[in-house]
């Protein structure tokens, strides 16, 4: 029988599982919106996507 992972372990699983999925790192990430017209800040909501995944990291 598989046994959950403490918290602090299922925390850090978390972590890095959205930085896989949200690609937070790659150049694209960061553009503003579709040919720049900044529709909806996706870049806004990117980086503070970011910030709390780097705050719960620490």
């Amino acid at each position: 029988m598989s046994r959950k992972p403490d918290r602090l372990t299922a925390m850090r699983e978390l972590i890095v599982q959205a930085k896989e999925t949200f690609l937070l790192y790659e150049s694209d990430t960061f553009v503003c919106g579709t040919g720049n017209n900044c529709t909806g800040c996706p870049k806004k909501l990117m980086e503070m996507l970011d910030t709390e995944l780097s705050y719960w990291e620490y």
